[in-house]
């Protein structure tokens, strides 16, 4: 009897599927490939395949400069720069170099032009007093093209967006598990347009002991964006079987499904917007203007007395197309309706040029900004400084001043912060859309409310407790939305150094640099550089109990749960993990600083510089009694603890022979820099804790067993073996739970039968120190040439030049794959590069 090879049978596959893999290339390829994969065992395999598809890239630059002396007293200079790079690719990717698993046959294009222009005209009014203006222009402008031959309309998808009709793109598996992807990258399909005008004026006044110093800046931008490319979506399978029934993770078996667990079909969110073509027209006004007096009290003192003003402007949009949450308006209708039909827009702010529809319960704010004021208006910062001569001579002196700063907000930030409920832009619904299918994988909410033609409208807030416990439904609404009284940064800083010539060409520098800054924007834990960006943690679920107000409207709720975490929120409607722009962290920072610096002398420079500092930086904490979430102090996960730096140049003495001889010794210097620096602070999460709090899994800290400490966190030997560690199932470079070093979070009646919060504080333990060289080796030759004075100059310069390994963070989430382990390098292996430059 023959043997039969047996494996799970596949029911009808969908038609869109179908005509999916059907699809043919220009050059009579199939979109979507045979794996070539035999049968094993009866099951069927993935062979990977290679594809090879050049992507072209070129880049045009082009640069002008003039100077005009119009008389003896006036002066005008300028300068234009132009730039264009358009890229050509075969395949759907946001970089040449990074083309991941997408498939070839839907080709991008993207152009850029870049303009910049500036003006400045020096005028010498008498012979103590000067005017300089200046103004600049420039403007950027991207053009992303999908180039696609393919329509979602051949092949059966429902477009999000009528007149938008590209191949979604498909992706099939995820994560390390993840096939390939196909179709129209998202993040294509747009036209952005940035303008940048900016002029000022200063006058310098020297008057006696008096030297003045008095101006102005006026910068204003304007940003076109046009982004349809937001509507093509990113439909997602877990499985290739799933993808060839159009819909994942059904039950039971049948005609339309191949069953199994995995959850619905799913999108991407953020680049998922009905009626996305919509143009945004963002402006940004930016004012400043200052004083100074730089004041020669006698010849060893001298002071520097000044005031600045800034007015920083919020992005606003020409046609308030753009809406906020207030928790301030929440609290007028807390319990919305119980279905979309009768849920409330009681919470949502537009800015007062808003020209959309005005449905019920909308509120209109007092300015065009996102905030519940504009920006403020009376931002003065004073400053000071002295420079001091103790004794009558040169080779001492002493510097200090303070100084406010206002620390303006990027523009970029704001981008895309278009609020909750957006009247020009609606969001699908992504996760529980038990309807969507790959034939129309687009489920918009039920009871949007109209905000007018050519837009797509307000989702209101609505919430059904069902029985408090298992069938809680609401809208959840969840974007990115911006505190409704956000201010302007603030930093106060200081510093007090002394300088010292303690033998000839030898200098001794010794300061400490303070600052302490409120306001702040929040940023990540996880090695956001100082960049300000939206954290979760404003409407986090408190527990049953003290804390919760929101409980109050539903008595019938006696146990915490997941499901109810809706219910637990204080503002009903809105996602506990609904992410915020806001200004209210702060920080300080302390560093001792010194330097020994040698002038060239003798063919030599050399200057080394070390640091000693402290920086804390405030971040939401959780903790386990009510209210759960605090800002506390912890150490700044951006900064080095300890850090010297040496650079030097020296011209080799190689001695001044003659002829032959003499070219080749002559001209040698050795030149680099050495880097020495502490590891980042790490803060260890802990993604298990707070489950019953609403998605703040990454606000939990990690949980110390007792008897350990936070150097029981490290592990012991070198830095290559507890590298290896990691990669062999090792601990790694941290010990946790199976060490016996971390235990889980809190658990008990006390939270619900939940998890709470870990005890751990943030940046308790360092990350990886470093040690890198850079080195150059020059020779330059005097030759004969066109001119006298030529020269031949051979440079070979090398980066990390020992080829020592500088590692990264390992990964500090004991709840996720890869704890303890570091899978990547902070610096690159040793580059050489050699060049051959001909002056004369």
């Amino acid at each position: 009897m023959p043997r039969t090879r047996r494996h799970r049978p596949l029911f009808n596959i969908n038609t869109v599927s179908i005509n999916i893999l059907q699809l043919k290339s220009a050059n009579g390829q199939y979109l979507i490939p045979s794996s070539n994969a035999p049968l094993n065992n009866g099951a069927a395999g993935y062979v990977p395949a290679s594809f090879s598809d050049p992507a072209i890239f070129t880049d045009h630059n082009g640069l002008g400069n003039f100077d005009w002396v119009v008389n003896s007293k006036n002066t005008v200079s300028g300068r234009y720069q132009y730039e264009r790079d358009p890229l050509q690719a075969p395949f759907p990717v946001l970089n040449a170099n990074l083309a991941g698993n997408f498939l070839p046959g839907s080709p991008v294009t993207t152009i850029k032009w870049n303009h910049a222009v500036i003006l400045k005209v020096t005028s010498i009014v008498t012979n103590n007093f000067v005017n300089e203006f200046h103004a600049a222009y420039q403007r950027d402008n991207v053009i992303d093209s999908i180039g696609t031959p393919f329509k979602n309309s051949q092949v059966g998808i429902q477009d999000l967006q009528a007149g938008t009709d590209y191949l979604s793109f498909i992706t099939i598996g995820s994560g390390s598990a993840g096939l390939f992807s196909f179709g129209s990258q998202y993040q294509f399909g747009g036209n952005f347009t940035d303008n940048q005008y900016l002029f000022g004026d200063q006058i310098s006044w020297t008057h006696g002991k008096h030297t003045f110093r008095a101006g102005f800046e006026d910068e204003w931008v304007k940003f076109i964006q046009v982004y349809f490319g937001r509507s093509i979506g990113n439909p997602t399978f877990p499985k290739f079987a799933d993808f060839l029934t159009a819909k994942a993770g059904c039950s039971p078996v049948g005609p339309t499904c191949n069953g199994g667990t995995v959850s619905n079909i799913s999108t991407v969110g953020n680049f998922t917007s009905a009626n996305a073509g919509v143009p945004f027209h963002y402006h940004a006004l930016e004012l400043s203007g200052f004083l100074q007096d730089d004041l020669k009290v006698n010849s060893r003192l001298t002071l520097n007395l000044g005031v600045r003003w800034e007015y920083d402007g919020y992005p606003t949009e020409e046609r308030g197309l753009f809406s906020d949450v207030f928790p301030n308006l929440v609290s007028t209708v807390p319990v919305p309706g119980t279905t979309p039909a009768t849920g409330t827009l009681a919470g949502f702010a537009v800015p007062n040029n808003y020209t959309g529809g005005f449905p019920a319960g909308l509120y209109r704010s007092n300015n065009r900004g996102p905030a519940i004021s504009g920006a403020p208006t009376d931002d003065f910062a004073p400053r000071i400084g002295f420079a001091w001569q103790p004794l009558n001579t040169s080779r001492w002196v002493v510097r200090g001043g303070f100084g406010s700063f206002y620390d303006l907000i990027s523009g970029s930030t704001f981008l895309g912060l278009t609020g909750i409920s957006t009247p020009a832009l609606g969001q699908p619904q992504i996760t529980g859309a038990t309807a969507a299918y790959l034939g129309n994988p687009w489920v918009i909410p039920q009871g949007v409310v109209s905000a007018g033609p050519g837009l797509f409208g307000f989702s209101p807030r609505w919430l059904n407790p069902g029985n408090f416990s298992s069938n809680v439904t609401g809208s959840n609404l969840t974007a990115q939305s911006i505190q409704q009284n956000m201010t302007v940064p603030l930093t106060y800083e200081w510093n007090l150094n002394t300088q010292y010539e303690f033998l000839p060409t030898w200098v001794l520098e010794l300061g400490y640099v303070g600052s302490h800054g409120i306001h702040q924007a929040d940023q990540s834990r996880s090695g956001a550089q100082g960049q300000a960006g939206t954290i979760v943690g404003s409407n986090i679920a408190p527990l049953i109990g003290p804390g919760c107000t929101s409980c109050a409207f539903f008595p019938g709720m006696t146990t915490n749960t997941v499901n109810n975490v809706l219910l637990r929120v204080p503002e009903l409607g809105i996602a506990a993990n609904n992410p915020i722009l806001a200004t209210q962290e702060s920080y300080k920072y302390n560093s001792l600083q010194v330097t020994v610096r040698k002038q060239f002398s003798h063919g030599m420079q050399i200057q080394a510089a070390y640091t000693w500092s402290r920086a804390f930086i405030t971040q939401p904490y959780g903790i386990n009694t009510a209210p759960y979430l605090v800002h506390r102090y912890e150490l700044n996960n951006n900064y080095r603890p300890q850090r010297i730096v040496i650079n030097y140049v020296w011209d080799l003495p190689l001695g001044h022979q003659q002829g032959f001889l003499g070219k080749v010794t002559e001209g040698w210097a050795l030149s680099g820099v050495t880097t020495f620096q502490d590891g980042y602070p790490m803060t260890v999460l802990d993604n298990g804790g707070s489950i019953f709090f609403g998605g703040t899994g990454a606000i939990s800290t990690g949980q110390l067993c007792p008897g350990m400490t936070n150097g029981s966190l490290l592990t012991g030997g070198s830095l290559q073996q507890r590298v290896l560690s990691g990669l062999t199932g090792g601990p790694g470079y941290l010990n946790g739970k199976t060490q016996g070093v971390l235990c889980a979070t809190p658990t008990g009646a006390a939270f619900g039968n939940g998890t709470g919060f870990g005890n751990l504080a943030g940046g308790v333990i360092l990350g990886p120190g470093q040690s890198n060289w850079d080195a150059s080796l020059s020779k330059t030759t005097k030759v004969g040439g066109i001119r006298e004075g030529a020269t031949l100059q051979f440079r070979g310069e090398f980066f990390n030049a020992f080829n020592h390994p500088q590692f990264a963070n390992p990964g500090t989430n004991v709840a996720v794959s890869g704890y303890g382990q570091i899978t990547g390098s902070s610096v690159s292996p040793r580059i050489i590069q050699v060049a051959l430059k001909y002056a004369f």
